[in-house]
């Protein structure tokens, strides 16, 4: 027989959010052309949220919420790659998740040019000075302004 639990109990999801992540991450890198190694994949710091106006359904004070999560990736032999975990919570769609990656246009000055895209420098090329963390943030703001504006 079964045991019942005492109180409220759930079920763990952890992995399987894990692995849309991952693989929202690999979407984002095939369409920005940028390869990284998910190896050692982690969260920099807490959950962020931002708002944004959006007069995206014709009524001319609509606000579009955001919550975001810096995070950074790479192999061992590469430096790391910032990206960002977002997700709509509140404007349309809501609960919709994606990942937003730096560019070399808009700045991500570790990324260099391969046969296969953009990659990031060697781990023995990287100064950790050179990761502008505030930079980052001014590049996914911009982003999201833009996507607020353009959303249908």
């Amino acid at each position: 027989m079964f045991k019942v639990y005492g109180g409220k109990r759930e079920f763990d999801s952890s992995e399987l959010l894990r692995e849309k992540w991952k693989e929202l991450v690999r979407e984002e890198q095939r369409n920005t052309n940028i390869r990284f190694d998910l190896e050692n994949d982690d969260t920099v710091g807490g959950i962020r949220w931002k708002k944004f106006f959006a007069d995206t359904r014709g009524y001319g004070n609509d606000k579009d919420t955001y919550d975001v999560q810096l995070c950074t990736a790479g192999g061992d032999w590469e430096s790391p790659t910032y990206y960002f975990r977002i997700q709509v919570k509140d404007g349309y769609p809501t609960g919709e998740m994606f990942v937003f990656i730096r560019s070399k246009i808009q700045g991500n000055g570790l990324l260099t040019k391969s046969d296969n895209g953009y990659v990031p420098m060697s781990a023995d090329d990287y100064n950790k000075d050179g990761r502008d963390k505030k930079e980052c943030w001014n590049a996914v703001i911009k982003f999201l302004e833009k996507r607020s504006k353009s959303a249908e």
